[in-house]
């Protein structure tokens, strides 16, 4: 089964590989810059320099975006353990690449990408080894699997955005769970050790994860054997201090980082940043919102939440209530977090570290099933996986917009990949109140043939006042904003023959009101200013669909000026 599983994440990674996508971005260059600042740029140890100084490594640091001031200096917001996890392929990278490579080439991109499908085949195997002790069938198991792989955000997390922190929890976490199951099962007091050195790594990875140390109880099974393991702990107390030990030994690595960060052994990291919502938790936007709703989203897990009702029925009272009462907590403290929806993301990310939670009570109750009431329960969870997939497509084509969803929006574009949706709700929104309207063209009406391209204006930057601070474009135009539509516009400047500014959208994008419904529409447009010692030009152009297309009362409005500070 362990080789099985390897296979199978080979195959994934050959299925999901595209060169053009850097895994190491965003929140996930914090997880990593740890391995780069310390091995290749010797920039890790800032506790003597000044954040006023503008040393050479605060300059490298400040351009990432995930350093944050403490006191005098710039640290790093996010916990280390990823990158311990991902040191040895960063160490194997860093030899096989260029000497001028800064941690960022491709050898790392690829080295970061490959460890997180590595820390993926050993959580589902130690998930494996998990199901296994509570004597799980290997068919329910191996649906697990492809559950958690296709019909979750963690697909998008095990390549595209490898760097971040998800799978790694993931592993973290049900290294811990499958110890401290074993522990209750056998009673043996070296587990005990190896349990603390899994939270502890827990902790490292992602510190408010130690919340993961509530589970135990739902692990132990019941009340006897939770109280049958807390006797075992205090019989055996050298081990139990040995472990409570080897906890803080493996979080002291994170406390050395802030210590050669800032001089400082304990530090609140996420300077600015809060449990914003501890009164008024957005519980249920969490769990049922369109902008990033869990069961919403990732509906596999609201079917896996309605299978520990079983417990109930069968009057095992301790194992619900202990799995619910982890669940609720878990919950209230990420909806309590001042960005509930954790930021441009697919999902509600932050639990894909806790699915041990859901895919371990979804077997067992699969377990108890006869194959006549277990197939239709099957056959309903396989049909999360292509809802998952082509979201996750709309997610990457940039058709449901990263931030800002809502119900509207949702069912606009449900389950829909053509192209024509594409930037629907990606609008740039300007203050125009702040700048200087330079220029305003009356374009008219335009018939437009099928896949016909036609060019409506060529206006020189010598008609244009102030053309060196340009700073926006807008259109305007009447139309049906039929949903089959494949229409298209483009608007550009062109200057010494080559496009320094260049956008083309659908004429879908243009819609306000919804499909089908006759309205005034438009587009604004950011541009940045460019130096010109000669003449350019602006452009707009339109692109025909599958059918001929008449584009109504189209207005250019063309602005200037910075916005005030």
């Amino acid at each position: 089964m362990p080789l099985g599983i390897f296979l199978v994440i080979f195959i994934l990674f050959k299925l999901n590989y595209t060169e053009s996508s850097e895994p190491i971005k965003s929140d996930g260059i914090g997880y990593y810059d740890y391995l780069p600042a310390f091995f290749i740029h010797h920039d890790l140890n800032r506790k003597d320099q000044n954040l006023l100084e503008d040393s050479e490594s605060y300059q490298r640091l400040s351009k990432y975006g995930v350093y944050v001031e403490y006191q005098d200096h710039l640290i790093n917001k996010y916990a280390v353990g990823t990158a311990v996890l991902q040191m040895p392929f960063f160490l194997v990278a860093q030899a096989i690449s260029p000497e001028t490579d800064d941690g960022y080439g491709p050898y790392f991109q690829e080295a970061v990408r490959a460890a997180s499908y590595f820390y993926l085949g050993l959580g589902l195997i130690l998930l494996f080894q998990l199901f296994k002790l509570y004597g799980i069938n290997s068919w329910i198991i191996i649906l697990c699997f492809l559950l958690i792989v296709f019909s979750t955000p963690a697909y998008r997390y095990l390549d595209r955005e490898a760097s971040f922190s998800h799978i790694y929890s993931f592993f973290a976490i049900n290294l811990f769970a499958y110890w401290v199951k074993k522990f209750f099962l056998e009673k043996e007091a070296r587990y005990i050790v190896y349990a603390g050195l899994s939270i502890g790594l827990v902790v490292l990875i992602r510190n408010v994860d130690a919340l993961i140390i509530l589970i135990v109880p739902f692990l132990a099974g019941s009340r006897s054997e939770l109280k049958s393991g807390f006797n075992t702990l205090f019989k055996h107390w050298p081990y139990l201090l040995l472990g409570i030990a080897s906890v803080f030994l493996v979080f002291t690595l994170q406390m050395g980082a802030w210590y050669l960060q800032s001089g400082d052994w304990l530090i609140y990291s996420y300077q600015g940043e809060g449990f914003k919502y501890w009164a008024e938790p957005k519980l249920m936007p969490l769990w049922f919102g369109y902008r990033k709703g869990l069961f919403l989203y990732t509906p596999i897990l609201f079917i896996a939440f309605l299978s520990t009702l079983h417990w109930l029925f069968q009057k095992k009272y301790f194992l619900f209530f202990t799995w619910f009462s982890f669940f609720m907590i878990i919950s209230y403290v990420m909806a309590s977090w001042w960005s509930w929806w954790y930021g441009a993301s697919y999902g509600q990310r932050p639990f894909i570290n806790y699915y041990l939670l859901f895919f371990l009570p979804f077997a067992l109750f699969l377990k108890g099933l006869k194959w006549q009431w277990a197939l239709p329960l099957v056959l309903i969870s396989l049909l999360s996986i292509p809802h998952n997939l082509i979201q996750l497509h709309q997610y990457q084509s940039r058709i449901l917009q990263w931030n800002y969803m809502n119900k509207e929006r949702y069912w606009q574009v449900f389950l829909k990949t053509e192209p024509q949706y594409q930037d629907l709700f990606w609008k740039e929104q300007y203050n125009f109140r702040w700048m200087q309207l330079e220029k305003e063209i009356e374009l008219g009406d335009f018939e437009v043939e099928p896949h016909e391209m036609k060019r409506i204006l060529r206006l020189s930057s010598k008609e244009i006042p102030n053309f060196d601070i340009l700073r926006a474009f807008r259109i305007e135009l009447d139309d049906q904003f039929e949903e089959s539509d494949q229409s298209q516009v483009e608007i550009k400047i062109k200057y010494k023959g080559e496009r320094v500014f260049w956008r083309i959208n659908h004429t879908l994008m243009y819609q306000e009101k919804g499909f089908d419904k006759w309205q005034r529409g438009y587009v604004n447009y950011k541009v940045m200013p460019h130096t010109m010692d000669s003449e350019a030009f602006v452009e707009i152009l339109l692109f025909g669909g599958e059918k001929a297309k008449t584009f109504h009362n189209m207005k250019l409005k063309i602005y200037s000026q910075e916005l005030p500070d």
